[in-house]
């Protein structure tokens, strides 16, 4: 059975914006980020818990 994927308002424009700089600064291959993306989402549709889970590591403080 295939999940829904909703990307949120504010991913949404990160999106728009990191195509808008892909296609302006990589004109060899200008679709590439959108077919990534679709790639990336089609694959939580039918595969949510694929993969690993990203676990951030706490930021690291220089001069204390």
């Amino acid at each position: 059975m295939p999940y829904r994927v909703e990307v949120l308002a504010l991913a949404e424009k990160q999106i728009e914006a990191i195509d808008a700089w892909w296609q302006l600064n990589r004109p060899v291959a200008p679709l590439l980020f959108q077919e990534e993306l679709a790639s990336a989402l089609n694959l939580l549709v039918v595969m949510p818990g694929g993969g690993r889970a990203y676990v951030q590591s706490p930021p690291t403080v220089i001069g204390t």
